[in-house]
């Protein structure tokens, strides 16, 4: 997997996903955030085993793949870069982050062992959030 990204919108999204990651589980790659990166899009998703979370972003992907890195390690490297891009490059089960000031390799899991997030119909969804109409 290969792809870059801007730093603002993953921050974002990782802070969206990073909310139902346990800091304590029985399961190493349940404190993972799974990192999907095709056609242009970057997904990130993390369940608990309870509660599921998928979002995106998008990006310039180079080379198409999917890896779980450790969500907390993860999020202070992202969070603590103020560099515009950053180049996300896997070899093996280790992610290389690389932006312009800061360069970071991170050890992962394979995205075969993550948990399958069952999809829905998209019936089945209701939006949260401020609605103009009602607050209005």
């Amino acid at each position: 997997m290969e792809f870059t990204t801007l730093q603002n919108s993953f921050s974002k999204a990782l802070n969206q996903v990073g909310r139902v990651v346990s800091s304590r589980t029985t399961l190493p790659v349940l404190g993972n955030i799974l990192i999907t990166a095709e056609k242009g899009n970057i997904k990130l998703a993390a369940t608990d085993l309870e509660i599921a979370i998928t979002t995106g972003t998008t990006g310039k992907v180079i080379e198409e793949g999917s890896l779980t890195i450790p969500a907390r390690i993860l999020t202070e490297f992202i969070t603590n870069n103020n560099d515009e891009t950053i180049s996300f490059k896997t070899k093996d089960t280790s992610l290389n982050l690389k932006s312009e000031h800061y360069e970071a390799n991170i050890s992962g899991i394979s995205a075969e062992e993550f948990p399958t997030i069952p999809l829905l119909p998209k019936e089945q969804f209701e939006q949260i959030g401020r609605n103009k109409d009602v607050w209005d």
